[in-house]
């Protein structure tokens, strides 16, 4: 669970996604179909209902927000790799370490 920003650097400067929707997607639309899209097919279409996806501005800029929710299960990247999130970073889990933590948060 967590919030994912799309549009805010890492040093925490809103960037914004105009410019992007604009040249790729034509609209916010098209943009939010291919997230939604992408998303599904990453993690899998059983976790997307934990998600939700909106665009806001902040600073006159648009970032997209996804808010996303606990699973009760592990979630797998393209079925296959397991990322944990360990503040402030993100790592990739196998072997022992991933039969673990698998272990510990959901069993």
């Amino acid at each position: 669970g967590g919030t994912l920003l799309i549009g805010v650097s890492d040093d925490k400067e809103i960037l914004g996604i105009e410019d992007e929707i604009e040249k790729f997607y034509k609209d916010n639309d098209k943009f939010l179909l291919h997230l939604k899209n992408l998303i599904k097919r990453s993690i899998g279409e059983e976790f997307y209902t934990l998600l939700d996806t909106d665009l806001i501005k902040v600073d006159s800029k648009l970032l997209a927000v996804v808010d996303v929710m606990p699973s009760d299960s592990e979630v797998y990247l393209d079925g296959k790799e397991f990322f944990a999130r360990s503040n402030p970073s993100t790592d990739k889990l196998e072997g022992r370490k991933l039969v673990e933590y698998i272990k510990k948060r959901f069993y």
